[in-house]
């Protein structure tokens, strides 16, 4: 087995910085030999330099690179200082970036020369190889489900029967949309905020629009909503590479990179529900350093709990053929329908094609 020389190792560290410091707007070039001011032909290798424009200006910094487990002294500060000099870089426009420490002269004299050390907190022993450490992937389906629903018409007292209420009709007696509807639109259209929690919401109808309570028409005064967010959310576990330089002085982080890989996804995944903001903050942040959130509405609503709201095709199909059935005398009545009957336990369904007997115009506006 062919074993890593210093140099590789040198190598491997000036890579790593080279790619902690690239950005957009700067040019960033390993071991580049800038020529001295009093002889041009002699030349300094300076280990990573960064080119870029400040005000129309151009600068440089110049980064030198120790791979070595041994403190770094105040020699190798001044050696450094000295090489940028020569070039006609100010030790202000010098980092210097260890693998292991400085010792504190050393940091007394970079200080003085206003130099920033850098050092490196998590290369393995070889100092070649990163840590590497779990991470986790989770996506958040955020799930807005009627909850509570106060619908005042004319008897001046809420409804209490869900049928009754469901239902609206306008001023020429034609059916003009279910409750439902007009909160799947509110919340497609960004109306009620895509935040895990209860969520208040009022519709307004026009004066003419009624309901039927017992057969009876009543118009309509006003209808509350209470929309519950909730959270479903499917985690992924993968591994995390971490590149970071450290302040030597203190510690503290002036630059981080991280690189992640999950596992694919495979068979059926359980998802953890989370229906108050702390508690996925609390589920994020007791977790691995790296544990990157995506926050997703879904496309439809959640309808006290009885279906995904506008019904889906297979769904629809399934009302219209119990509900023939019962209204033939050939089974009970279906209503109320139960959700897991209808809709199963696989959120993939609320992706399902909308009924388009429902809204003919479902299909351009899912």
């Amino acid at each position: 087995m062919r074993r890593t020389s210093s140099t590789d190792k040198a190598q491997v560290l000036e890579r790593i910085v080279a790619m902690l410091h690239e950005g957009p707007g700067v040019t960033v070039q390993q071991r580049v030999k800038l020529p001295t001011l009093f002889n041009p032909r002699r030349k300094r290798e300076i280990d990573v330099l960064i080119t870029g424009l400040v005000a129309g200006h151009r600068v440089q910094l110049a980064i030198e690179c120790r791979n070595v487990q041994r403190p770094i002294g105040t020699e190798e500060i001044g050696d450094f200082a000295r090489k940028l000099e020569q070039v006609g870089l100010a030790p202000s426009q010098g980092i210097f970036v260890a693998r292991s420490r400085f010792t504190q002269d050393a940091l007394d004299h970079a200080r003085s020369l206003n130099m920033k050390t850098l050092v490196f907190p998590n290369l393995t022993e070889d100092g070649l190889n990163l840590t590497v450490s779990e991470a986790l992937q989770s996506v958040v389906f955020l799930l807005a489900e009627v909850v509570e629903l106060n619908l005042v018409n004319d008897l001046a007292e809420p409804i209490a029967q869900i049928a009754d209420a469901f239902m609206l009709y306008d001023q020429n007696d034609e059916p003009a949309g279910t409750i439902p509807d007009f909160v799947w639109d509110a919340w497609r259209m960004g109306n009620i905020e895509p935040v895990i929690g209860k969520h208040l919401l009022e519709l307004k109808f026009p004066d003419q629009w009624y309901n039927l309570t017992g057969g009876k028409k009543q118009s309509i005064r006003a209808v509350g909503v209470t929309v519950q967010v909730i959270g479903l959310a499917l985690t992924l576990r993968g591994e995390s590479r971490s590149q970071s330089l450290a302040h030597a002085p203190d510690g503290t982080v002036d630059r981080l990179s991280t690189e992640a890989t999950w596992q694919p996804l495979k068979g059926q995944y359980e998802l953890r529900t989370f229906e108050t903001p702390p508690e996925l903050e609390e589920y994020v942040t007791s977790e691995p350093l790296l544990h990157v959130v995506t926050q997703i509405p879904l496309p439809r609503i959640q309808f006290w709990n009885m279906m995904f709201w506008p019904p889906s095709e297979r769904v629809a199909g399934i009302i219209k053929d119990r509900m023939e059935a019962f209204q033939r005398g050939l089974g009970p009545d279906p209503r109320p329908f139960d959700f897991t009957e209808l809709e199963g336990t696989d959120l993939s369904v609320v992706w399902e094609p909308i009924a388009r007997e429902y809204f003919p115009d479902s299909q351009d506006a899912a």
